[in-house]
């Protein structure tokens, strides 16, 4: 009921604006993909294999961030999302400040390891103007690209939220229509059952997910961290660290897979 009453609030203050500036059309917000980190690509690979019994399907490399990943489908718009060094990626051409806030931190990772997410969205200007009415800011939008992978590069819009300074906030997403997704070619198996956020920056990450109606539950604490749910073939695997300090548990109920 706080939700959406918080969700009215907001979006009746933020009509005039948006009728001004072209920003009517919605945006159709969804939790567009999880990630899951670790140092060691192929092992990250073997162990959601044993553990979810999907096998992960390689999507290629990000030359921007020097990593390369493989996804499974979760169902209802949504896939996971793993990611690890490339030993090929030249580090020169890498933008620092993406390199100390991703491929730095992802070398520190020896478990796979929840270690972002991702909002999809239909309209980016929209998204970014009513992050921007409820106090939150984001970066200019950039374009991803993937050199690899099925047919023609993949490309796509993104934006950082770089306030609050916290590691649980998610990007966002924009595909164009004529594109394919990751999930398009994701292999199907399991399913993302619950996603909560453990945050010291309450208070925005509640505005975040009530402004997009997002399904997840953000839950104040003294340290960032996810949890998140699978449920794969009947059993479910929990994804739950300690912190995003780079120390973790293994997942609650991993299976064994022949």
């Amino acid at each position: 009921m706080r939700n959406t009453l918080f969700l009215f609030i907001v979006l009746w203050l933020s009509a005039p604006a948006l009728a001004q500036s072209g920003l009517q059309e919605p945006a159709n917000h969804y939790i567009e993909h999880l990630t899951l980190a670790i140092n060691d690509f192929d092992q990250g690979l073997e162990d959601l294999r044993r553990i979810t019994g999907v096998r992960p399907r390689e999507i290629g490399s990000d030359a921007q961030l020097g990593t390369q990943s493989a996804v499974i489908g979760l169902g209802d718009n949504t896939y996971l999302q793993v990611i690890g060094p490339d030993p090929k990626a030249d580090l020169s051409t890498i933008d620092p400040e993406l390199k100390t806030l991703v491929l730095d931190r992802i070398m520190e990772f020896s478990e796979l390891t929840p270690f972002g997410w991702a909002i999809g969205t239909h309209n980016m200007d929209r998204t970014r103007h009513l992050l921007r009415r409820a106090g939150l800011r984001t970066s200019e939008v950039a374009t991803g690209s993937r050199k690899k992978g099925w047919g023609r590069a993949m490309e796509w819009d993104w934006a950082r939220i770089t306030r609050p300074d916290s590691r649980v906030v998610p990007m966002i997403v924009q595909w164009p229509v004529d594109t394919k997704r990751p999930l398009d070619r994701a292999p199907s198996g399991c399913a993302l059952r619950e996603l909560r956020v453990f945050t010291r920056n309450y208070k925005s990450i509640h505005a975040l997910i009530a402004i997009t109606l997002l399904d997840a539950e953000p839950e104040g604490a003294e340290e960032d961290a996810f949890r998140f749910t699978l449920e794969c073939d009947g059993d479910e695997v929990v994804f739950d660290p300690v912190s995003l300090m780079g120390i973790t548990k293994p997942p609650a109920r991993p299976r064994t897979v022949d």
